[in-house]
């Protein structure tokens, strides 16, 4: 059976977040989010860039559960994000990547195993 691509919307994500880091706290969401970042900033190629960006947009968006202005932050980088998305590059890139994270074991610091 092939895998299906399904359009992962921020809110879909966080809902998701919660679910698989259920005990995880907003300073650990930030400081995931910070590494994906700095992910993203290492990458070389167009190809890994757009793959470390939907990192980015998946970290922003598990952000989002917490409220108040981490609410807020993840919302804002989302949003920019979605709106800077050229031809749903990075749309179809944040929903390939949850493909694969739907199916992986994560440790307590949200690192796949």
């Amino acid at each position: 059976m092939t895998k299906q691509w399904y359009n992962w919307t921020s809110a879909n994500i966080a809902v998701w977040n919660k679910s698989k880091f259920p005990n995880i706290t907003a300073a650990r969401q930030r400081m995931k989010l910070a590494g994906e970042i700095t992910e993203f900033n290492e990458a070389i190629t167009p190809d890994h860039k757009l793959e470390e960006l939907a990192d980015v947009y998946i970290a922003s968006a598990g952000l989002t559960r917490f409220g108040g202005n981490d609410a807020k932050i993840g919302s804002f980088i989302c949003s920019v994000l979605e709106s800077a998305d050229e031809k749903g590059k990075l749309q179809y890139a944040v929903g390939q990547k949850m493909l694969i994270n739907i199916e992986r074991q994560f440790d307590k610091n949200m690192h796949h195993i």
